[in-house]
């Protein structure tokens, strides 16, 4: 797999946003249902939309510490958490982000702002030493009110990446989640149609013809996605809060 410095995941440093088959470097990550720790008399509801889950929380208030505490006690792999809420952006508020020392799927959220209308959402994310993300799975999304803590476990559904571990996240709105999915599969939806319409039309009908002109191709369609990417991306990245999260 090609690793590459076009960055896809949290575009902070966007340059590109590498397709979903390959590495791009990161400023925010998430991923899997996150579900909501509520006081007595909360419930929630879960609706689902283009592979997004949401879960709200539609009646009463929710509380939580920050401290990592439910009713006092500490949820197990949790225990060293920092849960000060240092990680921000002026579209999501300040929040606290901890991975399970047990679980690479479970995690922690601290809210500091209420939202009951959008909701917030993890994608989890694969990032290499150089910085360079790949997302692992569909974005899972709750709607919280401010001191409400909560926890849930993501989900590494991605084809051809659950050997992947799960070392950071891409916090996002739901409101986000289409834009910033569509920045991630860009180059790669771009590179095979450029390759596919240029060469089926020619030599759908001989496949050796057909196969060196798909070679002939790779090259320039690599330039075209990565512009095409660089663009989508870059709507993404003007237009919809997000943070970029390593976790470890």
């Amino acid at each position: 797999m090609k690793l590459t410095s076009l960055y896809l995941v949290a575009l902070f440093t966007l340059v590109a946003c590498d397709g979903p088959t390959r590495i791009r470097p990161s400023a925010v990550t998430g991923n899997n249902v996150v579900v909501p720790t509520t006081t007595a008399g909360a419930t929630t509801t879960v609706s689902t939309s283009g592979g997004t889950t949401l879960v709200a929380t539609t009646t009463g208030s929710s509380t939580g510490s920050t401290t990592g505490t439910t009713n006092g006690t500490v949820t197990a792999g949790f225990e060293s958490c920092n849960t000060t809420a240092d990680k921000f952006h002026a579209g999501i508020g300040n929040i606290s982000i901890c991975q399970s020392s047990s679980n690479e799927l479970h995690f922690r959220m601290g809210f500091t702002v209420t939202d009951q209308t959008d909701g917030t959402c993890l994608v989890p994310l694969y990032k290499d030493t150089a910085g360079n993300s790949v997302y692992l799975g569909s974005a899972q999304c709750t709607k919280h009110n401010a001191s409400q803590i909560s926890y849930g476990y993501l989900q590494k559904t991605r084809s051809g990446y659950t050997g992947y571990p799960v070392n950071g996240v891409m916090v996002i709105k739901y409101s986000g989640t289409s834009a910033f999915f569509q920045c991630m599969q860009a180059y790669d939806i771009n590179y095979n149609s450029c390759k596919v319409s240029t060469c089926q039309a020619a030599y759908g009908n001989n496949a050796s013809l057909y196969a060196q002109c798909m070679n002939s191709l790779i090259t320039s369609c690599d330039t075209n996605a990565k512009t095409y990417m660089a663009n989508v991306c870059t709507a993404f990245k003007n237009s919809y809060p997000y943070i970029d999260i390593r976790t470890k």
